[in-house]
């Protein structure tokens, strides 16, 4: 119960001081639903303590690990320096007519020899911070907030073995030199993570000096996407490429502090995004060319659910823009619901499973919209019996979401809407 009080007095002490709210609030979530949790957790609701325990197991994993840091797997023969993130595009093969001319592109089927390190330490990264940022908050510990700092300050923060704020070496092709963007998308779980960093924060553990730091790099990593020739790039893309980086733009800018082009970039993302990008009846054509046409029109779902959340923040509401077509982005959802709990019925190339079970956009329109019928589905057809199908990490932010997702859907269907204020 004393555990329970000190994080209670915290949130207030929060929503009560406007510097560090502008800085440090929830982006997807809110205090009302920080209250609701601890409270289910501190009754001992047994799918609340369920989830929690899967993050702290999660958060146990990486107590005695190492940080994970990019220099520790170094390419000289592509870039001299080794704090450089290096990849290459996922679907990009030999030529079998001549090996030393350019990889040519095979959609949707990824060649397992290309360089992956960096993208899979920065994958280990996030899961690693986000389970000890969430159990520390969660479990009031703050050996789990000590060693959540410690994998922060490798990866971003030393001179040592911190990345270097730009993907200029990300998606690489080999045998084809060229500057290209698609690479910027690598990073797109970092519009969670900076949640994690939020919860963080507020335990009180994390020292000024390194959440500050961990700020600039961010800052650093904004100019480069917003005035570099990658940026540019990834920005005309127009699928679901564009999709993430405009996310990409609005969370770190909420995280950082910087409202510098939101107008700019609520335009953008109505009349180059959402007019370009769905049709009619919701379908859409950019993702369905591809070979997993459904992965691919749920992924760029959840980045403009993504980027809808965080413009919300500074009062723009994309979520009920409707384009030329009388589009939305409602349209879409409705256009993919039938095929979440039936992906067999799906008619469009797919070469593989769909490598989601319950798509985070759907959660995102749902706690956006404060929708019952969203939340609804979004826990019906989740998997309960193991996380990990069809994804392709342990992802302790999906956990988090779960259990908002329910406490959010309980207050719905107990007629308790009044409990959360105005957004």
């Amino acid at each position: 119960m004393i555990r329970f009080i000190k994080i209670i007095i915290t949130l207030l002490v929060i929503v009560c001081s406007d510097t560090v709210a502008q800085q440090n609030e929830f982006l997807y979530f809110r205090t009302d639903d920080m209250t609701g949790l601890k409270t289910a957790l501190v009754n001992g609701e047994t799918y609340y303590l369920g989830n929690a325990g899967k993050i702290k197991k999660l958060a146990e994993s990486f107590m005695n690990e190492e940080p994970f840091t990019i220099v520790s797997s170094v390419r000289p023969d592509i870039c001299s320096d080794p704090h450089n993130y290096i990849s290459e595009g996922p679907y990009w093969w030999p030529d079998p007519e001549d090996p030393d001319a350019a990889f040519i592109r095979k959609d949707g089927i990824r060649n397992p020899d290309r360089f992956q390190d960096h993208k899979n330490l920065l994958l280990k990264m996030y899961v690693a911070v986000s389970a000890l940022s969430f159990a520390a908050y969660l479990y009031d510990d703050m050996r789990y907030a000590n060693k959540a700092v410690e994998f922060i300050d490798t990866w971003f923060n030393n001179p040592e073995t911190r990345m270097n704020p730009n993907l200029k070496y990300a998606q690489l092709i080999r045998n084809k030199p060229v500057v290209r963007g698609v690479g910027i998308i690598e990073t797109h779980r970092f519009t969670l993570l900076t949640e994690a960093f939020n919860f963080l924060y507020i335990t009180g553990y994390w020292r000024d000096e390194s959440a500050l730091k961990t700020k600039n790099w961010f800052r650093d990593f904004l100019h480069w996407l917003k005035e570099s020739e990658y940026g540019l790039d990834e920005k005309l893309r127009g699928n679901n490429h564009s999709s993430w980086y405009a996310a990409q733009i609005a969370v770190y800018s909420f995280f950082t502090g910087d409202s510098s082009g939101i107008g700019g970039l609520f335009d953008y993302s109505r009349h180059f995004l959402i007019d370009n990008q769905i049709e009619s009846n919701g379908a859409q054509p950019l993702e369905e060319i591809r070979t997993l046409s459904l992965n691919y029109s749920s992924f760029n779902l959840s980045a403009l659910l993504t980027l809808s959340a965080a413009l919300k923040k500074y009062g723009y509401n994309l979520y009920n823009y409707s384009n030329p077509q009388n589009a939305s982005l409602e349209t879409a959802i409705s256009y993919l619901t039938p095929f979440l709990e039936e992906p067999g019925k799906w008619n469009k190339i797919q070469i593989k499973p769909v490598s989601e079970d319950a798509p985070a956009y759907l959660a995102f329109a749902g706690l956006l919209k404060d929708d019952q019928n969203y939340l609804d589905l979004y826990l019906r057809i989740k998997n309960e019996d193991d996380e990990t199908v069809n994804s392709s990490i342990d992802d302790p932010f999906r956990y988090f979401l779960n259990m908002i997702v329910k406490i959010r859907l309980n207050n719905k269907m107990k007629g308790n809407n009044g409990n959360y204020g105005k957004e």
